[in-house]
C-alpha cells in the first residue's frame, strides 16, 4: 500500500502543476495587465500594484505602475544620500511618498 500512496501523491502533485499552468494561461487571457504585473513583480507585489495598493519597500516603478506619475517631485540632497519626495494630489488631499535608495521609506 505504501507504493500506491506514494504514486498517488506524486501524481496529484503533477496534476496540481498542470492546474496551475491552466490557471495562469486563463489569467493571461482574461487580464493581460495583471499577468504582466505578476511576471514583473511577483505574485504578491503584482496583485498590490494591480489593486493600486502602495507599501513601504516598493520601488519607484511599482508606485508609478500602481498610481501613476506624481503631480510634483522634490529631490533633496543630504550627507547620507538623496531622497525624492513625490506628491500626489487627489481632490483636496495630497499624498506624500518619500523614496530613499530606490524604495519607499515613508508614506503620508
Amino acid at each position: 500500500y505504501n507504493d500506491i500512496n506514494a504514486y498517488m501523491t506524486v501524481r496529484s502533485l503533477v496534476n496540481e502543476g498542470k492546474i496551475q499552468e491552466k490557471f495562469n494561461a486563463m489569467r493571461k487571457e482574461s487580464n493581460p495587465r495583471l499577468a504582466k504585473l505578476i511576471d514583473v513583480y511577483g505574485e504578491q507585489d503584482g496583485y498590490r500594484v494591480f489593486n493600486k495598493i502602495i507599501a513601504i519597500g516598493m520601488t519607484k516603478s511599482m508606485v508609478r505602475d500602481a498610481i501613476g506619475n506624481p503631480t510634483e517631485i522634490n529631490r533633496n540632497q543630504f550627507e547620507w544620500g538623496t531622497a525624492d519626495t513625490w506628491y500626489y494630489k487627489r481632490g483636496y488631499d495630497t499624498y506624500k511618498i518619500i523614496h530613499f535608495r530606490g524604495q519607499i521609506h515613508i508614506l503620508r
